[in-house]
């Protein structure tokens, strides 16, 4: 995950509505295989109404209606399957802030992704940043998890909530916040989102916090199921 004190933290935006179809499969000889592609990054959620300078500061109004996976989903799949994971990923999952604390459901996810999928070292944090990181299901362990994800759904969520924005530059600049937002994409097309709604990062338009960033630090947005 891209630090909040970076310059620049953002190499990935995700559009929280608006996602690319893509078209993929592989086959190997008599064995079918099951693909997905896993995204993580973030996304902007709103936009400042005016533009700020260097000591100047702007409120950010968040208000967003969005579909996504419920944070407690993916913590209730941790619990209930807790015989498939070895001791010490079990701990590093389930002592991990983003599963003891609300709001970091997007972060939260792309964790659960690397143990359940091991690809290279294993490791949990395989899928941060990712970037349409092809994911292929070879096993029979794997496959019991991928039938378990494509039970997941997505459901109609409310973002709302305020933060201030203070500028960092001579240079007028219109504010935004980005939210963490990790995806998956099944062959048919259909997605899953999960958003973390803690940790909202306001930057410029690019997700550079150069010339505006946070004047709120800690403030956490709400984000409500109907």
């Amino acid at each position: 995950m891209l630090k909040r004190n970076s310059k620049s933290i953002l190499t990935l935006v995700l559009a929280l509505i608006l996602i690319a179809a893509f078209s993929f499969g592989a086959f190997a000889e008599d064995v079918e295989y099951t693909t997905f592609k896993v995204s993580n990054g973030y996304g902007m959620a709103a936009k400042a109404g005016v533009s700020v300078t260097i000591g100047a500061s702007a409120e950010i109004n968040v208000d967003l209606k969005v579909k996504c996976v419920n944070e407690d989903i993916i913590k209730e799949f941790v619990k209930t399957n807790e015989s498939y994971f070895s001791k010490d990923e079990y701990t590093a999952i389930t002592e991990s802030k983003e599963f003891k604390n609300k709001g970091f459901g997007g972060g939260l996810f792309w964790r659960v992704l690397g143990v359940c999928f091991k690809k290279n070292d294993g490791s949990y944090n395989y899928f941060k940043n990712a970037v349409n990181q092809e994911v292929v299901v070879d096993n029979s362990k794997e496959e019991e998890f991928f039938k378990k994800l494509k039970d997941f759904t997505e459901s109609e969520a409310h973002l709302t909530g305020k933060l201030t924005a203070v500028g960092q530059s001579y240079i007028p600049t219109q504010a935004c916040v980005f939210v963490e937002v990790t995806r998956i994409q099944f062959e048919d097309g259909t997605t899953l989102r999960v958003i973390s709604s803690s940790n909202p990062v306001v930057a410029d338009q690019n997700g550079n916090t150069s010339t505006v960033s946070n004047g709120s630090e800690g403030t956490d947005l709400n984000l409500l199921f109907d």
